[in-house]
């Protein structure tokens, strides 16, 4: 699908390994556990700097692109780096790392403890809080520009909410009763004229 967007659309696509992504190793798949989460944020931001310095890039067009965690990564980026992203497709984010945690099945919790820090205990609690798009506190969506449109795919409906009711602009889209492939081709063209809209 990703050809579509390159050879139809014409749209340069930059697939960086934040730090955290597997296929490098156990070292580099652990350099985002726990307290070091943000680390990913900081390896986007450092993308996005380099994106901007390349003559055959345009600097003032950058969308984003997040499945699951690299959902929440998008939102996040958002908010925090407002200037340099135009929109972003959102599939499927984790809304809040703190809930996720406490009621994910005793069987998962042993891996996400190793990854995320444990619930059980205060501090990383509120940590793991703090670095979820929706936040206890409401801010962490704050910082989205209206004028950067959010496509969301999936599960979203808590996420739309909060984010109409923040004046943001979003959209959604959520698949049910579709087939897998269906679904996923939905999906894709939704995403391809989103981006082509906000884009160009």
């Amino acid at each position: 699908p990703h050809s579509y967007l390159v050879e139809k659309l014409g749209m340069a696509i930059v697939c960086p390994n934040l730090r955290g992504a597997r296929g490098y190793g156990n070292r580099h798949r652990r350099l985002d556990d726990g307290r070091l989460r943000p680390n990913t944020l900081r390896d986007l931001n450092a993308v996005l700097n380099w994106i901007r310095q390349q003559p055959q890039l345009d600097g003032e067009r950058v969308a984003l692109w997040g499945e699951e965690y690299g959902a929440n990564i998008a939102l996040l980026a958002m908010s925090s780096f407002n200037s340099f992203i135009r929109c972003s497709v959102v599939i499927g984010p984790v809304v809040n790392w703190r809930e996720y945690l406490r009621g994910a099945p005793p069987w998962e919790k042993t891996h996400l403890r190793a990854e995320f820090g444990d619930e059980r205990d205060r501090k990383n609690l509120e940590f793991l809080d703090r670095v979820s798009p929706l936040d206890s506190a409401g801010n962490n969506l704050d910082a989205i520009p209206a004028t950067s449109p959010v496509l969301l795919l999936g599960q979203s409906g808590r996420l739309r909410r909060v984010l109409d009711t923040k004046r943001k602009t979003a959209w959604a889209l959520s698949g049910a009763g579709l087939t897998e492939m269906a679904k996923h081709e939905r999906w894709f063209l939704a995403a391809a004229l989103f981006l082509k809209k906000n884009l160009y």
